[in-house]
């Protein structure tokens, strides 16, 4: 009995999460204009030289 009530709980959470995780992440993966300019020079230039 406590096994199905857990069963039932943990597929609540995981409808939850699913529904409620995908916008929350996409507010913050918004770009900044300054991620826009880094990947751009990375683009051009390549990546970084490690420092010595």
């Amino acid at each position: 009995m406590v096994a199905t009530g857990v069963a039932v709980l943990m597929l609540l959470a995981c409808c939850i999460r699913t529904n409620i995780l995908p916008p929350t992440f996409l507010l913050f993966r918004k770009e900044n204009p300054t991620r826009q300019i880094f990947e751009q020079y990375l683009k051009e230039h390549g990546p970084l030289p490690a420092a010595a």
